[in-house]
Formats: structure tokens, sequence, C-alpha cells
């Protein structure tokens, strides 16, 4: 006697044998018909998930947008400068003369220093770097700005036009065993691990752009002066090279914050023992440093590490920078000019019978 299962399987059997060619045929099409049509639905999810994706990022592209030209659009506030002031009217700097290195008599006709600053003063030398300085930025800026944002739009990765900063480095082939440092230290403690998604590093010769790009890290020359960049770490401090690479850095900030964006500008020299981008987040100063050793007559703060937020007020101040970056080639350093800067009267907002700083000295971790 046979089991019930042995007569169903025989009458499965049997089916499957009475089945006429044509019915397996039909079975086969209708299975192609349905995988067909599940891949057209993946298809599909795929294309719609995708056209989502791209109509957030083109959103927030118009954000970011939309975010620059409000700071782009922004109004001074009253009693702000609206550009560089002249220099009579800086009387911190005309006053503290001495510190770039500069010894001149200011005569009671122009009542001011400006002949004392190059391209206006009595040095011939410091004349001619300072003019031929100006003449090639303001020459090659629609240019540099151009690269900038072609690598900031295909690049670079920003959380927030409004909270996150482009952090800007410039070297030359002589100091880039600290950026190599500064990488490596951020790797050893696990931290700011998208850096490279947020950086531009400025080099000014082809050994600098070479380890730099193998480092994968975004890259612009900055050797487009009419200026010969040494390419050897100076002897001591403040020589060689360093004049027209902080003057560069300088630029390449003056850049990106006339363009609307904050930049955490730094030296090769500095350290993270935390990822410090994130502190800018909460923080709405127009211009934070560190602050370094007392030093009355210019002030405390070092500009080894400064965060600049992209505003009215801060466009100004760096085209002030810009104006008078003969100070910065003729001394040697860019933060007497800095902090010099945003400690002159005519950098601070008067309020209420109060003065408003520009700046804040915040103290952070910074070894050098």
């Amino acid at each position: 006697m046979h089991s019930n299962r042995e007569r169903a399987g025989g009458s499965l059997r049997g089916a499957k044998e009475d089945m006429s060619p044509s019915d397996k045929d039909d079975n086969e099409e209708k299975e192609e018909e349905n995988q067909q049509q599940q891949q057209q639905q993946q298809q599909q999810h795929q294309q719609q998930q995708q056209q989502q994706s791209n109509e957030n990022e083109r959103q927030a592209v118009k954000r970011q947008l939309r975010s620059r030209q409000d700071r782009m659009n922004c109004s001074i506030p009253i009693g702000f400068p609206g550009g560089p002031p002249k220099a009579k009217r800086l009387t911190k700097i005309c006053n503290n003369l001495m510190v770039f290195s500069i010894n001149c008599n200011i005569t009671k006709e122009k009542k001011g220093c400006e002949q004392c600053i190059p391209p206006n003063s009595n040095e011939g030398w410091a004349n001619e770097m300072t003019r031929k300085f100006q003449t090639k930025e303001l020459e090659m800026r629609a240019k540099r700005r151009q690269e900038l944002a072609q690598i900031i739009t295909n690049h670079l990765h920003l959380r927030s036009v409004d909270d996150e900063s482009i952090v800007v480095f410039t070297i030359n082939s002589g100091y880039t065993y600290l950026f190599v440092n500064w990488v490596c230290g951020l790797e050893a403690l696990g931290i700011a691990k998208n850096i490279r998604d947020t950086t531009i590093v400025v080099t000014t010769d082809s050994d600098s752009e070479t380890l730099v790009r193998s480092m994968g890290f975004q890259v612009v020359r900055g050797d487009w002066l009419d200026l010969r960049i040494p390419e050897d770490a100076a002897e001591q401090f403040a020589l060689g090279a360093h004049r027209l690479v902080v003057a560069l850095q300088i630029v390449y900030t003056f850049d990106l914050v006339d363009m609307g964006y904050n930049v955490l500008q730094q030296d090769t020299d500095v350290v993270w023992l935390k990822d410090v981008r994130s502190y800018f987040y909460r923080t709405f100063d127009d211009i934070e440093m560190p602050c370094d050793g007392r030093l009355d007559n210019v002030g405390p703060g070092n500009s080894g590490f400064i965060h600049i937020r992209s505003n009215c007020k801060t466009r100004v101040f760096m085209r002030t920078m810009i104006h008078y970056i003969g100070l910065v080639l003729r001394g040697r350093s860019d933060q007497r000019v800095q902090i010099l800067l945003t400690t002159s009267f005519f950098f601070f907002l008067k309020k209420k019978r109060k003065y408003i700083y520009i700046t804040k000295c915040i103290r952070m971790s910074i070894a050098t």
C-alpha cells in the first residue's frame, strides 16, 4: 500500500509530466516578466532615491549660496569704516612704527604716517616689494578666487557655511615636516578624521605641493608673485621666506572671507589636541585668536592661530590688511599688524558708551 505522501508525489510528478511544452514556455515567460518588473521597480526606486539625494544637495547649495549672499550683501554697521581707514586715523599703528623696524619722522604737513608705510616710505626696496606684491595680488585676484571656488565646490564638504570654517595653511618645502607632524598628530589622536574635507593648503613650490597632494589635501600654488620665495627653512625666526609666506596667507584668507567663507588660519607649528573646529560652531565673535605674551604697545594676541567669521566688518578688516600689506613685508610679521588693527579705534563699534571689540582673545593649547 502506498502512503499518502507517495501518492501526492506521484500526482505532482504526473502533473509535471502532463504539462505541455507551450505551458512550460508560458511559465518561463511569466517568470522573466516578473524578474523584469522587479528590476524595473528597483531601478525606479534607485532613480527616485538619487533624484531625492540630488535635490537635497541642490537645496543645501542654495541655502549656502543664500547664506553667503546675505553676508556679502550685508550692511556695514554705523560707525564702522566702509573701507581701509587712512593711516592718520590708525594712531595705534602710527605710534608704534618701531615694531615694524620703521624709522620715520612724521611731518606736520601730512598729519599722519602714510609717508612712512610702504609703498610710500623712504625705503626703496620696501616700496618696490610692496608695489609688486599689491599689483600682482590685484591682477591675479579673479583667477585665484575662481580656483578656490572650484576646489570648494568639487572637493570640500562643508557641513554648513554658517558653522563650518575652511582651514588654511601656507607652507614652503622647508616647513613641510611641521605640516606632516600636524597631520600625524591628528591621526595618532584619532581626531578630525574629515579634516581633508575642510582644508586648503597654499604651497609655494613643487616639492611642498607634491607632498601635500600625496597626503590627500587640496592645494593651490602661491608662486604667482613676481618675487622669489625661498624654499629652505629660515635659520632664524621670521627670516627667509617668512614675510612672503605670511603675506600670501593673508591674501588667501582675504579671498575666502571676501567670498563669504569663515576661515581658520593657522601656522604649521601648531598641533591640535582636540578637533578645534567644533569650538567655533558655538561662537559668533568676528575674530578670535589665542593669547600670547604680554606686549603692551601691541597687544596680547597670537595670529599663528586665528578664526575669522565672514561678515561685513571682517571683509573690511581683511581689505585693510591687504591695503597695509607693506607693514607685513617690512616688519616680517603679520601678527603685529593683525593685533594693532583689531585694537585700533576704527575697528571698534561704539554703542551705548561701550566699545565692542572686533576680536576676542581665547586661551588654547598651542605647541610651538
